[in-house]
């Protein structure tokens, strides 16, 4: 019994340390929720996309690192990814270091899509851009799937 106790007292004690930022202050231990906990680095595209995605309750992979290789996990994780831009989805590039993500809000009846994003600019900087059907051909689009657990 005073094992358990430990075990039980150990993994509390862990939850409390692993929330670094106590923006989630329940228990993840217990959750099958795997959008729960946002893994990305904050201030940056990654992480701003998950929370969007996340507020939509959908779901994304929570450990596909750098935008760059959003595409491949995705894929890899029969994920739908595409060229056709909808509300919801993300917009994802391999240009630059780091690649890019951003949020798909809105889409006009022309084809143009208005997107919403961090450190396009500046880390922690929300930003919002219109993207014209032409630009939009050399970005892919990945779609969320429903999170169930949410």
């Amino acid at each position: 019994m005073l094992t358990f106790s430990l075990i039980i007292t150990g993994m509390a004690a862990y939850e409390g340390i692993d929330n670094r930022d106590m923006t989630e202050p329940e228990n993840k231990l217990w959750s099958m929720n795997s959008m729960k906990h946002n893994t990305y680095v904050k201030g940056q595209c990654t992480s701003y996309v998950f929370e969007k995605v996340r507020n939509d309750g959908h779901k994304i992979g929570i450990n596909w690192g750098d935008a760059k290789y959003w595409k491949m996990h995705a894929q890899n994780e029969g994920y739908r990814v595409d060229k056709n831009p909808k509300v919801g989805s993300i917009l994802q590039t391999t240009k630059g270091k780091y690649g890019h993500v951003a949020y798909i809000e809105r889409k006009f009846t022309d084809g143009t899509v208005e997107v919403v994003e961090m450190n396009f600019y500046k880390p922690f900087e929300i930003t919002k851009r219109d993207i014209s059907p032409n630009v939009i051909k050399k970005y892919h689009i990945i779609h969320p799937k429903k999170n169930d657990q949410a």
